[in-house]
């Protein structure tokens, strides 16, 4: 008897716990397209430089898009009962909002910082470029 008294607390506390967070799918994509550079002399590229050059100095730069921690927007659906169920829960339970990270990931952005660097420096180009990616914990 003891047991089932325990069992079914177990379950009871269980069935109250918030459901785990939904962790939506997610694709992206960055590439760089030099035209805009390459059409005014400037140089980017990641491998030595094979001809005469003079070294003007070393660059090292961190860059963060803006993030913001928004709600999850809908999904949309042409099935009203389905849309429904995703406002107000199974049986009209309360549904917890699901938060998001928004950001504008902006390659421009990124390469248009660089080359003024550069240019005002007197560089016109940029060798041995590394670009990485890196998961950095927003505080």
């Amino acid at each position: 008897m003891k047991s089932r008294v325990l069992f079914i607390s177990v379950l009871f506390v269980i069935s109250c716990t918030e459901p785990p967070h939904v962790v939506p799918q997610y694709t992206t994509f960055t590439g760089f397209d030099f035209t805009p550079y390459s059409e005014q002399g400037f140089l980017f590229t990641p491998d030595k430089y094979g001809g005469d050059y003079e070294s003007i100095g070393i660059i090292t730069m961190t860059y963060r898009p803006r993030a913001q921690l928004l709600p999850q927007e809908e999904n949309k659906t042409d099935n009203p009962e389905l849309a429904i169920i995703r406002k107000t829960g199974v049986g009209g339970a309360p549904v917890q909002p699901v938060e998001e990270w928004r950001y504008k990931n902006s390659p421009e952005d990124f390469l248009k910082q660089i080359y003024e660097t550069c240019n005002l420096m007197g560089a016109d180009a940029l060798t041995q470029m590394n670009i990485t990616s890196m998961q950095v914990p927003v505080i």
